[in-house]
């Protein structure tokens, strides 16, 4: 009896040894992850946050290193800017059965995140659309050049028309003239 007592009295304190170690990591790695997070080092802060939820998922403050995490992967000027795994995190929060103070924060961050998938995709089509009109517009540039040019040669094939109808003009003026000096006044009789 002695022996059993003392046998589960050694593993109970073996496993908390074990929890408190796992908490300690996990609270360490948070702590780390914190400090960098607070001067906006985001790939360590991301990496401690991992490290420590890796140690202890159900660690007291899980949700706001959760939070923080997304948060980390969210920022624009984060260099480990990943959507994907911000959303995943944000959907654990915002659709969990927990409840978590982070809930409210991380459904405006969903609907912000589709607002602006949303706004890129529109963004795009607009970009793809102006290029479309862009090369549309060259085309037309050419071929309002290639239009300009032919009208320029049909109006210098017009003028040159034109001057040589005056010339026709004149040298048949001049043909009438001397037919009337060569013709009598009075028809003979």
């Amino acid at each position: 009896m002695r022996a059993r007592a003392a046998v589960a009295l050694a593993i109970a304190g073996l496993t908390a040894v074990g929890c408190v170690t796992t908490r300690s990591a996990a609270d360490r790695a948070f702590a780390d992850g914190d400090r960098a997070f607070a001067v906006r080092d985001y790939p360590t802060a991301a990496t401690a946050y991992e490290r420590g939820l890796a140690a202890n998922p159900a660690a007291p403050g899980g949700d706001g290193v959760r939070y923080r995490l997304a948060l980390a992967y969210l920022l624009p000027e984060s260099p480990v800017q990943d959507a994907a795994k911000a959303k995943r995190l944000l959907d654990e929060l915002a659709n969990g059965n927990a409840v978590t103070p982070y809930r409210d924060a991380s459904v405006f961050l969903l609907g912000l995140q589709d607002a602006l998938t949303t706004a890129e995709s529109a963004a795009d089509a607009c970009s793809t659309e102006l290029a479309r009109v862009e090369a549309d517009a060259r085309t037309s540039e050419g071929n309002i050049k290639l239009r300009d040019e032919a009208l320029q040669r049909q109006r210098a094939a017009l003028a040159e028309l034109q001057s040589q109808v005056r010339r026709l003009q004149d040298e048949l003026q001049q043909l009438k003239n001397i037919d009337l000096r060569r013709r009598p006044s009075a028809p003979p009789r």
